[in-house]
């Protein structure tokens, strides 16, 4: 796990300017106040000061319908202009046309897009200097091929995107260190993979998340022959004996799921003795259960679990 957050540090303190507070289950995108990062969110032009850094909400505002067109048309004018910017943040709703011009800037290396109503990807073609890549939640954007012309790209992030479902685009992106695969984590709706094998060419991939997701299959078993992964962050949507299996074959990665429950919470109480003494089994379709009522049923998921890591280890 050093060697991942030592990457990230990296990664995130060269884009930020300095050194910062990294975990190694974060995202490169993750929220970091302490570097600035990102930077304050404007609105109008003027508000723009120069710099590397830009984070942007220029629609859902309180303006007039003509008001709102006009500083629209004006940032998509402006934003392939601009020689200095190097990381974008998109704050709110992103139309087809701020997501071209922003793809038309021309040192752009990171671009996060908090959801969007783009259909069309192709303009990220011209953005052959993107190294790191957040696409949220967009549902009807195609294709995703063109992403395989960024070759460069060392973090990618896709949220409910439902041309993500094939993901043979992955295969030329070699380069890539964090990958995040998600469906709609506002409705839990899952996004349908039809095979992780794409992701058996990415090597040097440490950084893994597979959340509100269903493989065709069920299996996670290809996850295990990924040689550089250190951290996997996963739903708890795959059968018990998947998980099991992986750990086992994989002690060396990081999962929160490697375990055969959680630790007890505090914000639920069990119905019968009214104690926060609840517990989430790992494993699909795996109840909550209480330690204090159900301490038997917990038990044998234990045992369960364990004998398949075990053997899995062998």
């Amino acid at each position: 796990m050093d060697e991942l957050k030592l990457v990230l540090e990296r990664e995130i303190g060269a884009a930020a300017g300095q050194a910062g507070a990294i975990e190694p289950w974060h995202s490169f995108w993750h929220y970091r106040p302490e570097l600035n990062f990102p930077p304050r969110t404007i609105r109008e032009l003027a508000d723009y000061q120069g710099g590397k850094h830009l984070a942007l909400a220029c629609t859902q505002t309180d303006l007039s319908a003509a008001a709102q067109k006009k500083l629209l048309h004006s940032w998509c004018e402006y934003l392939p202009q601009l020689q200095q910017v190097e990381f974008l943040w998109l704050q709110s709703r992103v139309p087809q046309q701020l997501f071209d011009a922003a793809c038309a800037m021309p040192k752009l290396k990171g671009l996060y897009i908090k959801w969007g109503g783009m259909t069309c990807a192709a303009a990220l073609s011209a953005a052959r200097q993107l190294t790191y890549l957040h696409l949220g939640s967009t549902p009807s954007l195609q294709p995703l091929e063109v992403l395989s012309e960024l070759t460069q790209l060392r973090w990618l992030e896709l949220e409910n995107i439902r041309a993500s479902h094939d993901l043979s685009f992955l295969t030329p992106l070699t380069a890539l260190r964090g990958l995040s695969l998600t469906g709609d984590s506002n409705s839990l709706k899952t996004l349908k993979l039809n095979s992780v094998a794409p992701l058996l060419s990415l090597k040097q991939l440490q950084w893994l998340q597979l959340q509100t997701v269903d493989i065709e299959d069920q299996s996670l078993e290809l996850i295990a022959m990924l040689p550089a992964l250190k951290q996997l962050l996963l739903s708890n949507t795959f059968p018990m004996a998947d998980i099991a299996l992986l750990a086992g074959r994989r002690p060396d990665i990081h999962c929160d799921l490697f375990q055969p429950c959680s630790e007890m919470v505090s914000w639920t109480k069990c119905k019968k003795c009214q104690n926060a003494t609840m517990v989430m089994l790992t494993g699909k379709g795996t109840p909550w259960l209480c330690t204090s009522c159900d301490g038997a049923r917990i038990s044998r998921h234990q045992d369960e679990f364990r004998r398949i890591v075990q053997n899995a280890a062998l």
